[in-house]
């Protein structure tokens, strides 16, 4: 099986509104189905499961299926207090309600970030049979600077060696379990996606080329960018 974990139990603290922003609507449509239609629309795309906040899981079910009726292979589980722990959730539901064999892939992918393309899922599921683990991210458009007490620089590091990590994010859904597991208590405290948790345990981590426009939204400017981007695809 092939999974897509969509990670939408944020509270979008940073959009200033009463709805999380993977509910708020983008050109009439709330952003999480927009989301979630696009991993629908991938042919490699065998199931999708939701992780939720518990307080906001109700809402999430029925807006699913309003969107997308009974029959869709979309799943909704509750989400976790960090991003990490929402995963965790994630892949024990698709654990205990389907099994896991050594074939299963997992993408984990951004609630905000509707954007994501058939390519971009594609690719990602294509370049798994090359390393332990795939990530997407887009190469850095402005210079770096690296500042330890964000007061004075202590690195500039080359640009053509940056990238912004975006998502989805691609593993064996197995070796993911086992890999988490496997994180010290301080390590999973330094993660900030799954991907760093291959790195920590020196495993290979591959990378998808995106673009800008794979935007995760996070502030209110970010969805009037966002309503733009769906007008010009009209």
């Amino acid at each position: 099986m092939i999974a897509a974990v969509i990670l939408a139990a944020g509270n979008g603290s940073r959009m200033a509104g009463s709805l999380p922003k993977q509910f708020l609507k983008i050109e009439g449509k709330p952003v999480l189905v927009r989301t979630v239609e696009a991993f629908l629309r991938s042919d490699l795309v065998d199931r999708v499961v939701v992780a939720v906040a518990k307080d906001w899981l109700d809402y999430a079910e029925r807006l699913l299926e309003e969107a997308f009726g009974g029959a869709a292979p979309i799943s909704v589980t509750v989400g976790g207090s960090s991003r990490l722990q929402s995963l965790i959730n994630a892949c024990a539901f698709l654990s205990d309600a389907f099994g896991i064999t050594k074939d299963d892939i997992v993408l984990t992918h951004d609630a905000a970030r509707p954007f994501v393309t058939k390519q971009v899922i594609a690719e990602n599921i294509k370049l798994l049979d090359s390393y332990d683990g795939v990530t997407t991210a887009c190469p850095a458009v402005d210079t770096i600077l690296v500042s330890a007490d964000g007061k004075k620089v202590d690195d500039i590091p080359l640009r053509k060696t940056m990238f912004s990590v975006q998502t989805p994010q691609t593993f064996h859904t197995g070796e993911l379990i086992e890999t988490i597991a496997s994180l010290t208590e301080a390590e999973k405290s330094a993660l900030t996606d799954a991907a760093k948790a291959y790195v920590l345990k020196k495993k290979r981590v591959g990378i998808v080329l995106s673009e800008t426009t794979n935007l995760k939204l996070t502030t209110a400017a970010d969805l009037s960018l966002a309503a733009s981007l769906m007008l010009g695809e009209k």
